[in-house]
């Protein structure tokens, strides 16, 4: 019998862009591992980044709730810059509500959190209070040390309250989490160095790709053309940027590297 876990994540099919990626391909691949999976999720609005395709790589098999919320950008920017963990709170009410259904209709062996928004974490944390259900967290960036998350940065009394609220949230989290996966290796440097988790409770599980999304795309072997065509004079190379252009990047070494 398959064990089942219960997903929290915010940004799910029809949700589109980045955040969206991890989550439901992790889903598609559930099932090889042995595991079904319910998904709590929101609602789609007006500005939200939409893409209905996604919708049909989500397994018939997935029962999946999408559970909306009042949108704190209605009270303006200055509003919601003192929101913890992040403008997504008003989620959390509604989201705690549903799992708290679910697991009462059908108890998971797990659940997993994955954040951007935190506030899923915070949801999860709950439910691990409640019911004693394993909990993993997984964080697809770091939280307060993302260097890229205006609400951190500078010296306004707004910037000053979110860097000390929210790691003491952070620090909850940890204190009550039963495993932590991260993207990248020093995600978990960071995790065990400045928060004190222990080594084996944080897990890297690498960003990587679905096969399945290239099959038509990319020459399969043997399919090579046996000469490579020059391109003609005045070619044209288009490069896509595919994520978000946080204030502080810069594209200088890209440049740099492409005159080279």
């Amino acid at each position: 019998m398959a064990k089942r876990l219960l997903l929290l994540s915010y940004f799910w099919p029809p949700h589109g862009g980045a955040g969206v990626q991890r989550a439901l391909k992790l889903v598609k691949a559930a099932s090889d591992f042995g595991w079904s999976v319910q998904v709590i999720g929101s609602t789609t609005h007006g500005k939200d980044k939409a893409d209905q395709s996604l919708l049909s790589q989500v397994p018939d098999s997935t029962q999946v709730v999408r559970v909306d919320h009042p949108r704190t950008t209605l009270f303006g920017g200055w509003f919601t810059q003192w929101l913890t963990p992040d403008s997504y709170l008003t989620w959390h009410g509604p989201a705690l509500d549903a799992a708290r259904r679910l697991i009462a209709e059908h108890r998971p062996d797990a659940i997993m959190s994955t954040s951007m928004p935190y506030t899923a974490h915070r949801v999860a944390r709950v439910l691990r209070r409640e019911t004693g259900i394993p909990w993993l967290a997984d964080l697809r960036d770091p939280w307060t040390a993302n260097r890229f998350l205006l609400c951190y940065q500078g010296w306004r009394p707004a910037a000053i309250w979110r860097r000390w609220i929210d790691a003491r949230l952070e620090r909850q989290v940890y204190d009550a989490v039963d495993m932590v996966s991260v993207t990248a290796g020093p995600l978990k440097t960071l995790l065990v160095d400045r928060w004190g988790l222990p080594s084996e409770r944080v897990v890297v599980a690498r960003n990587g790709y679905d096969e399945t999304d290239f099959a038509n795309v990319l020459p399969m072997p043997g399919e090579q053309p046996s000469t490579i065509e020059t391109p003609a004079p005045g070619a044209e190379m288009r490069v896509l940027f595919a994520g978000h252009m946080y204030l502080g990047y810069t594209i200088e070494p890209f440049f740099a590297a492409w005159q080279r």
